[in-house]
This record gives structure tokens, C-alpha cells and sequence, in this order.
């Protein structure tokens, strides 16, 4: 039941696998009761997968509403009516206020024509319902603008393409489109619940459901947001990482840490709109910070370019997103800082943040 008394309290909507009576997923993890239609377990794994982003941070089946709306068959696969039926379906029962997780794509031969007929039908309700799209990209390794919905122009919409190896590189079977696709999350070996066991499951169905998870943090720590400002305050937060420039626009990576922080960028906009994402506009791409030799075996070298003064604040991660040892320096428009290092070897990350909006993240191997 939706609790309008809430205003934090938001309702998730799966268009997935069926699921009798589009049944709420109550306590996955400890094994509930869900009836699926024969064996299919794609919408389980992908609910299991919100279910643990979530749990993680600290939110329960009482901060929300899971269920689901049966848009693919029991092989796994869909129609494009049977897409465009969840979505009057989804009309016709007054859904609003909401996020849609579509862990789903389809390459279409006439794309041009799909894509005018979601955005002329779904674009606007989306918007007139305040509903969050968030898309999964497909697994077909391709470059391509013909993949729907994640590829439609519609407002209130996040197509999430793959990572692998923490963030490192795009993940080998995620489809690219530098222009279209919005965000990055991780592909490669997220854990899944089927209903009865624990796996390892790769591939774009599972990282949309890692966005969806953080849309719904973003919601509950700011319940004043539209899904518009859901959409940008996740966009506006993300990391640029540089070998995803070709998967997604301006190589957005997902920072669930600073889109769920109060103290946000978009929160601080005396406006209320989005601030501009480092990297697509303006003399921001003119900044350059880079730090070497990569590999390296123990001091690294940290060189700034056009950079104005500011504080600078270096991280290092190791490959699971632990914070090893962090740095801090006064920059100058030119400079060289040795950083002295004992770590062990591996792969790591290195984000760099200024106290005047600049970031940047590199990734790094260790000797």
C-alpha cells in the first residue's frame, strides 16, 4: 500500500519477468514466497539486486514499494507491444511518482520509428506522472543508436551502460553510444538471488538496478525532488572517468556517495537546476591533472595544467573501493608533487577533487 502520508516512502516498478498478480517482492533475501511464472528468475535476481543496494545503505521494505509489471516472457524475451502495454498498463492503474527499472533493450531495424512512438507516447508520461525511466543498455558489445528505450529521447530517463573490475574499463559486452546513453555502473559479477540461491551475474540488466537503487537514496534524502531532479542530481554527481568517454555521454560513472550527500552540488544551486557535469561544457575540459609513471613501483608524480589556485584532494582506492591513504595540496597554475607511496601492487584509483568544482579520476597500477 503507498503510504501518501510518506513523502520519502517511493514506489519501484519493475517491467520484467511476470510475476502473478504484479505481486509485491517482500523480504527477498530472507527467502519469500514469489511466484513466478515457470522458471523464469530475471526479475528476482534484478529486484535482488535493488534489494541489497538498498539494505546496504541502510533502507528496508518499510522506506519503499517494490513490484513489478510482466513485460518479458518466460524465455526471457519481450515484444515491442508487450513494452508498449506495461506502459498504458502502468497508465491505466495511476501510476505516478514513481521509478521504472527496465533492465532491457532490443535493436531495432527500423529504430527511427520505435523511437518516435516512445518518445510520443512515453515522453509525456513521464513527465506528467513524475516518473523516473532508468534503462538497462543491452549486451551486445555494439556501437549503436538504435537500441530502444534506452537510445529514445525522453525526458526523466537514465540508460545505464556496463564497468567491470571496480569502475576500471567498460565491461566487454556493454553497447556504446557517446551521445545517448547516460551513466555507467557495474556489469561484471554482481551478486544476484534467483529465490532459492546466491550468484554472480554479469551483464547491463544489473546495473541498472544499482541506478535505480541510488535514485531511490536520492529520493529519500531529498523527498522534495522531482524525478527531473532525481535524474540530474545523478547526472550532475557522477564521476568523469576517462576510458568511458566512448560508452556514455561526457564518461559518467555513478558516485552513490556524493548523489545521496545533502551537500550536493545541485542542493547548493541557488537556481534549484542542474550544475554543469565536469567534462561537457565549457573551459572545465581545458583542466588537466595527470599523474605517473603508470605503471608505477613507489613515488608518484602529480603535473596540473591551466589549473586555477585552489585546494586540491587526492584519494586512493584500491580495486574493491577502499580508501587507502589520501593526500592534500595548495595547487598553483603549474606544479609537481612527488607522493610517496607504500602500498602493495594492484590496481587502484585515484580521484582528484578541487574546493572549486574541479574532479577527475584516474586508475593506476601498482608494481
Amino acid at each position: 500500500m503507498r503510504r501518501y502520508f510518506d513523502p520519502s516512502y517511493y514506489r519501484i516498478i519493475l517491467f520484467d519477468q511476470l510475476v502473478t498478480d504484479y505481486s509485491e517482492f517482500e523480504n527477498l533475501s530472507g527467502g519469500a514466497r514469489i511466484v513466478m511464472d515457470n522458471a523464469g528468475v530475471h526479475g528476482i535476481e534484478v529486484a535482488s539486486v535493488v534489494k541489497s543496494a538498498l539494505a546496504a545503505a541502510g533502507m528496508n521494505a518499510l522506506d519503499y514499494e517494490l513490484v513489478t509489471y510482466g513485460v518479458f516472457f518466460d524465455d526471457g524475451t519481450a515484444t515491442y507491444s508487450n513494452v508498449l502495454k506495461a506502459f498504458r498498463q502502468l497508465e491505466l492503474r495511476g501510476e505516478q511518482d514513481a521509478i521504472i527499472n527496465m533492465s532491457a533493450s532490443a535493436e531495432f531495424i527500423n529504430a527511427e520509428n520505435g523511437r518516435l512512438i516512445l518518445e510520443d507516447f512515453i515522453g509525456p508520461m513521464l513527465t506528467q506522472r513524475n516518473l523516473l525511466l532508468i534503462t538497462s543498455v543491452g549486451n551486445d558489445g555494439l556501437s549503436t543508436a538504435s537500441v530502444l528505450p534506452a537510445c529514445a529521447d525522453v525526458p526523466n530517463q537514465l540508460s545505464v551502460a556496463g564497468s567491470m573490475n571496480c569502475f576500471a574499463t567498460p565491461w566487454t559486452g556493454t553497447n556504446t553510444n557517446d551521445r545517448l546513453f547516460s551513466i555507467v555502473a557495474e556489469a561484471d559479477e554482481v551478486l544476484t538471488f534467483d529465490g532459492t540461491n546466491y550468484h554472480l551475474s554479469s551483464g547491463t540488466s544489473f546495473a541498472a538496478p544499482l541506478v535505480t537503487a541510488v535514485a531511490a537514496q536520492v529520493h529519500s534524502q531529498m523527498a522534495s525532488f522531482d524525478a527531473g531532479l532525481i535524474q540530474q542530481q545523478i547526472l550532475s554527481s557522477a564521476d568523469i572517468v576517462e576510458p568511458f568517454i566512448s560508452t556514455v555521454k561526457d564518461g559518467r560513472v555513478i558516485n552513490a556517495t556524493v548523489a545521496t550527500s545533502t551537500s550536493s552540488p545541485l542542493l547548493q544551486s541557488p537556481t534549484g537546476n542542474t550544475v554543469p557535469v565536469f567534462g561537457s561544457t565549457g573551459a572545465a575540459v581545458e583542466v588537466k591533472v595527470k599523474i605517473g609513471p603508470n605503471p608505477f613501483v613507489d613515488n608518484l608524480q602529480l603535473s596540473s595544467y591551466n589549473l586555477p589556485e585552489q585546494r586540491l584532494n587526492l584519494q586512493l582506492y584500491n580495486a574493491s573501493g577502499v580508501l587507502v591513504t589520501e593526500w592534500q595540496f595548495n595547487s598553483q597554475q603549474t606544479g609537481t608533487w612527488n607522493l610517496s607511496t607504500d602500498i602493495p601492487a594492484g590496481s587502484y584509483f585515484i580521484r582528484v577533487t578541487g574546493d572549486q568544482g574541479f574532479q577527475q579520476q584516474l586508475h593506476l597500477i601498482k608494481q
